[in-house]
């Protein structure tokens, strides 16, 4: 068995941050708007994903940008 060790996620994440608790609208075109609908165990359904502006995508992600290698939790 492997070893067990406790951690707060201070300890372990670089950067965390809570999002707005609202869905931005659709808007039709624009930058994919990930939801929990487009998430499944172990994979990503942008079939039908709905879709924001430049302008709306900068506004709900001004604490944090999403980077390469980030988790995010939905």
């Amino acid at each position: 068995m492997g070893c067990r060790t406790k951690a707060q996620l201070n300890d372990i994440y670089e950067f965390i941050v809570d999002c707005p608790h609202s869905t931005a609208r659709d808007e039709g075109t624009g930058y994919p708007l990930i939801r929990t609908p487009n998430i499944g165990p172990g994979y990503l359904d942008l079939r039908g994903v709905h879709r924001v502006s430049k302008e709306t995508y900068e506004r709900r992600n001004y604490r944090a940008t999403p980077e390469p290698g980030d988790i995010i939790l939905a």
